[in-house]
């Protein structure tokens, strides 16, 4: 085996591989000699070169629903994009990546020629705002008290990587204010606003935390007393013998 154009492509003198070495046509030859003589038998190879997809730029964090064009540098045209996950982003023709929902996917830019494909790829990470759900809260009051001491968040389920927990009361977002996890509520029912927040956005939930008196009033008798009197009648000076009463969130009668 030989080649008449080696600087193309060589061949392997004994098993006939061929081997490109630039773009063009190389002739490769087979020759047998014996005693009557030498015959060859040749072919013409054609060489390309593999497609260069070049390299691709961008964005490699966005948020399902948001969008974000990658760009591709150096390389050949008349490639296609692609997504390995459909489910979590798309790609257009342009290279405009589409958020689906949270997870990962790897965008390619594949060229096809005689040589087979060649892809350059990005993986593309897609977040989502949290996902928040909350339970509502009931306590007594402390003991002797019209109030409760609450800590919130076991009672709230956060998913979607939250960076910050916001707690606030009042009339979100104009007369609210912010409190921290662990607060004193007074007796009767509270709404509570619960703020998640990360780069994708923020997500919020009301629950209502109740705090019930359910400890009696404490009645304390006056002590036992001996009256003097001239007549068979004593009479009661006022509320001399009446008992006293307390309770956390006051005596109504």
């Amino acid at each position: 085996w030989s080649s008449v154009t080696p600087s193309v492509a060589t061949v392997n003198a004994t098993t006939g591989v061929v081997t490109g070495v630039s773009t063009g046509n190389a002739t490769i030859v087979y020759t047998v000699t014996n005693s009557c003589g030498t015959a060859s038998s040749s072919k013409m190879i054609a060489v390309s070169v593999a497609g260069n997809p070049g390299t691709i730029s961008g964005a490699s964090n966005i948020c399902n629903g948001s969008s974000a064009t990658l760009t591709r540098s150096g390389g050949s045209n008349g490639g296609i994009w692609s997504s390995s996950n459909t489910s979590v982003a798309t790609v257009s023709n342009s290279g405009q990546v589409t958020g689906i929902s949270a997870g990962t996917a790897i965008i390619s830019y594949t060229i096809t020629t005689g040589c087979g494909l060649s892809s350059a790829t990005k993986t593309i990470t897609v977040g989502q705002s949290p996902i928040v759900s909350a339970s509502n809260i009931t306590v007594p009051t402390d003991p002797n008290a019209c109030s409760a001491k609450v800590t919130l968040g076991s009672n709230v389920t956060l998913s979607g990587s939250p960076t910050d927990v916001d707690y606030r009361i009042g009339i979100f977002p104009f007369f609210s204010f912010p409190i921290p996890a662990t607060q004193t509520f007074y007796r009767g029912t509270t709404p509570v606003l619960v703020i998640a927040s990360n780069s994708c956005g923020s997500t919020a939930r009301i629950f209502l935390v109740t705090v019930e008196d359910n400890q009696p009033p404490v009645i304390t008798c006056k002590p036992n007393a001996t009256k003097t009197t001239p007549n068979t009648k004593y009479s009661v000076h006022g509320k001399e013998f009446d008992p006293i009463a307390s309770d956390g969130c006051g005596v109504a009668s």
